[in-house]
Parts: structure tokens; sequence; C-alpha cells
């Protein structure tokens, strides 16, 4: 292209005119790109990766339905290798090892699972989550990566313990990064609610300004959703009076202690209860083993006692198994050197009537049934002795558990 010159005699010296006009053109064009780009960079630290496929608010996966609605959570320290792998671990508890090798993430591993679970009766996982700790987020980060996602569910379990708490400065921001997953296609629904689990209900309290910023918090993050959210919170029965904190500890329950927690609970707003574990700490009669029997009776003494004590909604937390001898060793995760109570004996037809036994559960209490779900400890806790994946020592024993149940409880044959 030419351009035409002007003289400005005055001056004496040639005015490139239009080249003049052109560049201001450029630097306001340059300008504008860098305050977008600027604008662009306020990432999301706990948003999923940008190759992670985006957002849909289509209706839910249509994969296969079954009656009692099974989940469970999902850990993934597999995928990674660090000091939670202990001596003890490798050696007295080789046969742990799941049937992929200790240490494995891929894409096609991810589906792997997706495909098992589903075949074995699973509707959904729910991803341990940690705010401000991406690396520990892999796992729903590697499920929406991978085959077979879309038509079976997940949810977050926001693990809101020491080093991932949540304030009320930066609840927005998570919740930024919560609308993101709970708006999929695959994301777990009651009543057409997309679901999120909190796993410490007194952090939550103590965090966001007491029961009334909870509240505030919760309607906050609801109404990013033309239908709301249902929002569920991890409640200890025998747990900790003060705190509901994990321990199934029945000499020390107070009646008085729980019915406060769960007032509180309502007054949070939560929409239902339910529980990650409810091991023990304290031995019982000096000794720290208990069968894996037993440990299933603490459980199911716990859903009692939610009937008992409040009408909120409750989804059975139902036990694959505790053994967390792995870490009761000299590594950094331990150093107080504590020690809690472990199941032996866990097998197949045990577990079965565990899972059947919380849907009877279910059936005994229909007005605290929060939409047929039940969350099972865990999908791949190998370190603490909680998990179904197929490992080299029991291979697919507490998958066939599960089949076995859900297999009964679709044929209508618990009543």
């Amino acid at each position: 292209m030419c351009f035409a010159r002007l003289f400005d005699s005055r001056a004496g010296k040639t005015v490139l005119f239009y080249r003049m006009k052109i560049f201001r053109t450029l630097c306001i064009a340059s300008v504008l790109f860098a305050m977008l780009t600027m604008l662009s960079c306020k990432t999301n630290h706990n948003a999923p990766p940008a190759d992670t496929p985006t957002a849909d608010t289509s209706a839910s996966p249509a994969g296969t339905e079954h009656v009692f609605r099974l989940g469970a959570y999902v850990w993934y320290g597999f995928s990674y290798t660090g000091s939670h792998y202990t001596d003890r671990l490798y050696s007295e508890f080789a046969g742990r090892e799941p049937e992929w090798g200790w240490t494995e993430r891929s894409n096609e591993n991810m589906a792997y699972q997706i495909k098992i679970a589903k075949e074995y009766g699973l509707t959904f996982f729910a991803f341990d989550w940690y705010y401000g700790n991406p690396r520990l987020n892999n796992a729903v980060t590697d499920f929406l990566r991978a085959e077979g996602h879309d038509d079976f569910s997940f949810c977050l379990m926001v693990a809101n313990h020491e080093g991932a708490r949540i304030t009320r400065d930066n609840w927005q921001d998570a919740c930024m990064t919560f609308k993101n997953y709970m708006s999929r296609k695959s994301a777990l629904k009651v009543d057409g609610k997309p679901v999120i689990i909190f796993y410490d209900i007194y952090n939550l309290i103590a965090d966001l300004g007491g029961v009334d910023g909870v509240r505030e918090c919760f309607d906050y993050l609801r109404g990013q959703f033309d239908n709301g959210a249902y929002i569920m919170g991890c409640e200890c029965p025998y747990g900790t009076p003060s705190t509901g904190a994990i321990d199934s500890n029945f000499e020390g329950f107070s009646a008085d202690a729980l019915k406060k927690r769960l007032e509180n609970d309502r007054k949070c707003g939560f929409d239902a209860l339910t529980g990650y574990n409810y091991r023990r700490y304290s031995p019982v009669n000096g000794s720290y083993e208990l069968a894996y029997t037993t440990m299933t009776l603490h459980h199911e003494k716990a859903w009692n006692a939610m009937a008992k004590y409040t009408d909120l909604a409750y989804a059975p937390c139902i036990l694959s198994g505790w053994d967390c001898r792995p870490w009761e060793t000299d590594w950094p995760g331990n150093t107080t050197g504590y020690r809690s109570c472990y199941g032996t004996g866990r097998n197949a037809g045990d577990f079965r009537d565990h899972i059947i036994n919380a849907y009877k559960w279910l059936l005994a209490n229909p007005e605290q049934n929060a939409g047929n779900l039940g969350l099972i400890y865990a999908w791949d806790e190998v370190c603490e002795g909680g998990f179904l994946i197929p490992t080299k020592g029991e291979g697919y024993e507490m998958l066939n558990g599960v089949k076995q149940a859900v297999e009964t409880i679709d044929r209508g044959e618990i009543r």
C-alpha cells in the first residue's frame, strides 16, 4: 500500500500523516489487547485445567439406574508417589497393592475404574477435594477426561480439614470451582439439585462466621444454580461430643451434645447428613483389634442414632473396612504416634449384608431418605484399609459384595 506524503514547509520536514494515523490505531489496539490479557490471567487456581471438558448443564447421566444409589469416596493417593507409602505398607500389607500397581495415573486407568465401578453396581464417585491444593484434586480432573464419565455420576466431598480450610474471605472463590463441577452433565443430583458434601461441619461453623455465616454462605452457593444445590455434611453421632470428630466412642456419648450439634446442622441449612467413616480410636478391653463385623455394627448403631435424634435426611455411611496400621509408623503423617482400632476379617458376604442393612434403614426411615443415596468408605483408601478397588491380595472381593447387594435389592427381595 502507498502512503501520501504531506510536506509542512513551516516545520521543514516530511510528515507521514497516514503512517502516523495507522501507528496510533495499532497502539490503541495493542493496549486493549494487553488489558484483555491481564483480565484473562486472573485465574481460579482451584479450577480444572483448561483441557478439562467444559460445564454442561443438561440432564443427569443416563447410566444404569439402581434402586439404592451407592457411591464411594475416592482418595486417589496411588496416583502419585509420596511418604504415604510407608515401610509397613510395602512389607506387612503388600497385598493391598492395586491390581494396576502402587503408582498409576492415566486416562485409561481412570476409564477402567469407572467401568468396573459401574459393572459392580456403583452409581457415583464422591471425590475428596481440597481447596487450594490442586495436586490433591487430580482424581476429579482425570475423571472428567476419562471415557465413560458422561454416564456415571460424581460429586465433590470437600475435605475442609487442616491444610484445606475455606474461610469467608475465599468462599466466593471456592464457589466458582464448585459451580464448575456441579453444573456438569454427570453431576450427582437429588431432587434435580447438584450434590456437594462437606467433611467438617465444626470447621465450617468456625471459618464462615458461625451458624448464621454458614447459612449465608450456603444461600450464596445455592444461588449459583437455577434449582439450588443439595448440600450435605458429615456428622458422626458417637464422635467427640464437642466437635463431632470421628470416633465411635460410645462410652463418652452425650445425647445433649449430639442434639445441639444436629440442631446447629439444621440452622446451617444442610439438606442432609452423612458420614465419612465412624472408626474407633480407643481400645476395647485393652485391644485395638476388632472384627470387621463389629465395626459395621458400630456404623449401623450410628445410623439408628440419626433416626432417633433428628429428622434431617441422612445417607447411610457404609464401611468397606478400616485398618490404618500402615500409617502407624514413623512417617510425616503420624508425628504424634496415634493408634486406632482396626477391623479384621472383612469379606464380600459381610459387606453385602452391611449394604443391605443400609437399604433396610432407608425403608424403615422413609422420611429421612436422602435421594436413595448411600456413601461407602471408600473406593481406594488402601493405606487406611477401606477400599473396593481390585488388589493383588484380595482381587475383586469387596466389589463382589457390592454386586451381590445391589442385585438382591434390584430384584426387590428386600422389603
